[in-house]
């Protein structure tokens, strides 16, 4: 492509950034604008469409930890660096907590929500959502993060969350980073102990929820639960919280 300065001035990332606004830019030109300067031969444009090609697109490429980043020709450290503080500032935007959504948090809501985070994250992650009496959250944080397609943490640890946060109800998130939207036999005898465990101390889980990339499974309101676990499933959703 040239330089950037041989395009129209209104052609140009940032001019046209300013007369028309970053919703104008595409990706290509925002990431172009985040690179700063080019290389001999190179644009900021050709090593930005160079980037996103490599990288199969813009949600893979905002997973991508610093090591990986910097592997990108033309791509120096200080702009890898932009990057990648860039998407982490966008996710934690998503992670923030939504004090001023009066909206209900239900499982749709929360796929939505940690989409982004979770679907192209190759660790395996557990989120726990804290709800209060009016079913309104006033809790959200990672609990555990685990290797690959393993977790491991204690039940004890979750009803200290709801405890300390003053919770009545909870959510559970995590992720499948090899991409299987099924759960695991694993994952339904924990939910089962979740359950149990969660009625026996009158704070009830409203679901488990598992992200790929493919979309979302929910234990509880999922028709095709397993028929062991179905009868604690819907016991569940019927338990009502002791004030």
């Amino acid at each position: 492509m040239g330089k950037i300065k041989d395009l129209p001035i209104f052609e140009r990332p940032r001019e046209k950034a300013f007369r028309y606004g970053t919703n104008s830019l595409s990706n290509v030109e925002l990431l172009a604008i985040l690179i700063g300067s080019g290389t001999k031969g190179n644009s900021a444009i050709d090593i930005a469409q160079a980037i996103l090609n490599d990288a199969h697109g813009l949600l893979d490429l905002s997973n991508m930890p610093l090591s990986s980043m910097l592997k990108f020709k033309g791509l120096n450290k200080i702009s890898a660096l932009k990057l990648v503080a860039c998407f982490e500032l966008s996710k934690r935007l998503l992670f923030s907590r939504v004090e001023n959504y009066d909206g209900e948090i239900s499982p749709a809501f929360l796929f939505h929500k940690y989409y982004v985070c979770l679907a192209y994250d190759n660790q395996e992650s557990l989120i726990i959502i804290v709800l209060n009496k009016r079913k309104k959250l006033i809790y959200e944080g990672e609990l555990y993060r685990g290797s690959d397609n393993n977790i491991s943490f204690s039940f004890r640890d979750i009803f200290r969350m709801l405890i300390l946060h003053n919770g009545y109800f909870y959510y559970l998130i995590h992720n499948h980073p090899n991409g299987k939207l099924q759960p695991s036999e694993a994952d339904f005898i924990l939910t089962s102990e979740l359950i149990k465990k969660s009625e026996q101390v009158h704070l009830p889980l409203l679901d488990h929820i598992i992200i790929t990339k493919d979309g979302y499974y929910t234990f509880i309101n999922q028709p095709h639960v397993n028929k062991v676990n179905k009868m604690d499933f819907s016991t569940m959703k019927n338990k009502k919280s002791v004030d």
